[in-house]
């Protein structure tokens, strides 16, 4: 079947058109949602066009036109509205940059299908093929979407993009039911919302650079403000980071002791016009921080090293009962834990730490996968030979 739309469609660019919508949406208790944007040179995306759906109609929201949002935040952040969304995780960080909005409760069509074992990252495309049985034309995907007026075939596809979000919504939810994993399902929901909100807080991205793992405790006092401090610059200037300066550029300016301009040029190669504009700053900065550096004890938590080729078998045999979970729960394995957080269970074998001290990762600290899995994971670590760091 093609991808003809079942519904009709209403333009919405002026504030008469927003009245008018969001009077049609009053009692809407489901919400379908998806998001068109562009990010190629800042740092928060930029909302081109925002589309709902409640099933019975569709509405494309061109959110640059619109000069009062305040009407949509209020709609969007309704406490009893569920909000259907596929692959969710750019289009919260966009509502939330963009209009200040996370949802109250949310159904994730991509993740409902992994906890089906239908396919981990399955494709709204696809997945709407198997349950819906229509096959969407997706040539718009990589368009402009700032540019106005949109195409035809835009508006078409943005438009198709929620226009089986209820459908599949419904048939989703209730194999969800049937498998017994609606609470799962449920608990994923709520820690996306709940890291949709913390999202804004850039504390401890260095940590994130795996490369300064073996950094001293003041190296890594010095990067952590680096990091910090181009942080703070490209939100400012709504610039990307890496148009300012990369991370590989911050970790040789730390691992050199940059003090002048001249060293900073030899760190990874740093855009021109960025050093001429901000080399001073930086320079500053990590001058600061080897000064403050001196005064605190504080030992900072450094990013994790890499693991060892003996950790490795460790890492293997802790991955193997995840994935007879897996397969026994019917669910897609990169659903119960990750690898960053079987390597830091190695890890901590590694420097000795006994089951009873042992820091579960966050996700197995509580739910179905501390019910699920804490045992047989200890199983294994209990059992295993210690393992040499190196």
């Amino acid at each position: 079947m093609s991808s003809a739309l079942s519904k009709p469609v209403h333009w919405v660019a002026n504030t008469e058109q927003l009245t008018a919508m969001i009077a049609a949406l009053s009692g809407t208790t489901l919400l379908a949602l998806d998001t068109e944007f562009m990010r190629t040179d800042t740092f928060y995306a930029q909302l081109a066009l925002l589309q709902l759906s409640d099933g019975e109609q569709i509405w494309l929201l061109d959110v640059p036109a619109l000069e009062q949002l305040q009407p949509l935040r209020e709609l969007l952040n309704q406490p009893q509205v569920t909000t259907l969304v596929h692959a969710c995780g750019e289009d919260l960080e966009v509502l939330e940059s963009a209009l200040q909005v996370v949802p109250a409760a949310l159904f994730d069509t991509q993740l409902a299908a992994a906890y089906l074992d239908r396919g981990y990252s399955l494709g709204y495309a696809k997945l709407v093929e198997q349950l819906c049985g229509v096959t969407l034309d997706k040539q718009a995907t990589r368009s402009d979407w700032l540019q106005r007026p949109l195409s035809a075939q835009q508006r078409h596809y943005a438009a198709c993009d929620v226009d089986f979000l209820h459908t599949m919504h419904t048939a989703l939810a209730a194999e969800l039911e049937t498998a017994g994993r609606i609470e799962w399902f449920q608990e994923e929901m709520q820690d996306l919302l709940d890291s949709a909100r913390e999202r804004n807080n850039p504390a401890d991205y260095y940590l994130k650079l795996t490369a300064a793992w073996e950094f001293s405790n003041a190296q890594l006092f010095a990067l952590d403000r680096l990091c910090s401090w181009r942080e703070q610059l490209a939100r400012t200037l709504d610039l990307p980071r890496g148009r300012l300066f990369k991370d590989p550029q911050l970790i040789e300016a730390v691992r050199r002791d940059a003090s002048t301009i001249e060293q900073l040029r030899s760190c990874a190669d740093p855009h021109p016009s960025s050093l001429r504009k901000y080399g001073e700053q930086l320079l500053a900065v990590l001058q600061q921080a080897r000064l403050d550096a001196q005064s605190t004890a504080t030992p900072l938590m450094a990013p994790p090293r890499p693991l060892s080729r003996a950790e490795g078998a460790l890492f293997k045999q802790l991955r193997a009962v995840v994935q007879q979970r897996a397969e026994q729960f019917k669910v897609a394995k990169e659903l119960l834990v990750n690898k960053r957080e079987l390597e830091q269970l190695v890890r901590q074998h590694s420097d000795g730490i006994a089951a009873e001290q042992l820091q579960w990762p966050l996700r197995l600290q509580r739910g179905w996968r501390r019910q699920q899995l804490a045992a047989p994971l200890l199983e294994v670590y209990t059992s295993a030979q210690p393992t040499p760091q190196q």
